[in-house]
């Protein structure tokens, strides 16, 4: 339970998208975006479908399940990626719809749902401490991300970067397919069932 709280916690993080959405300048920069007008209007229509992904995830959630949204969530972030990967300095036009791709990959699963299951798989004994560890985790996480991404980012280029954690992304895919059992429509008491059958160990 608590593995699968903590995990979820980073795992959201490693995807990458606070860095992603620090830096989009620059990112758009690499991939041949040069106008401040376009930069700007680029990053509006992003925040636009950051939104849109957003509200549509609050019912998803409740209709397909939060593992599944999760699973795909992260396929879609790794999708992504690789084409970012592939033409971050080549495609303004492909990078861009990219990063849409990604932001909506994001926002309809990682995004609001680590904190969907962190708020639900902690009884209300540990919930407590579930959900501070849970949070302070991602927030280190972050921390560490945001600040080594544009370092990163130059040692390994650009395509490099996004490649590696577009890899990241499927290993949260397998992770979440061992760790994290289904919780939707389940009480706060089935948990310690739910995780003790799920992941015996």
């Amino acid at each position: 339970m608590v593995r699968a709280g903590v995990g979820i916690a980073i795992a959201q993080q490693i995807t990458v998208e606070e860095a992603l959405v620090y830096y989009m300048i620059d990112i758009l920069e690499d991939a041949g975006v040069t106008s401040e007008r376009n930069q700007f209007g680029c990053v509006i229509v992003v925040g636009i479908f950051k939104v849109l992904a957003i509200i549509v995830a609050g019912y998803l959630f409740d209709i397909y399940g939060r593992k599944t949204l999760l699973t795909f969530s992260n396929l879609g972030i790794a999708a992504s990626l690789f084409l970012l990967a592939a033409v971050s300095d080549t495609a303004p036009a492909i990078a861009f719809v990219a990063l849409v791709t990604y932001v909506i990959s994001f926002s309809s699963g990682m995004g609001p749902g680590c904190w969907l299951t962190i708020s639900e798989i902690f009884t209300n004994d540990i919930r407590a401490k579930g959900v501070s560890m849970g949070t302070v985790s991602n927030r280190l996480a972050a921390l560490a991300i945001t600040s080594s991404f544009l370092t990163f980012k130059k040692a390994l280029t650009p395509a490099g970067a996004y490649t590696f954690f577009g890899i990241i992304a499927l290993g949260n895919v397998a992770f979440l397919r061992k760790y994290l059992p289904e919780t939707k429509g389940l009480r706060l008491e089935q948990m310690p069932e739910l995780f003790d059958n799920h992941c015996p160990d």
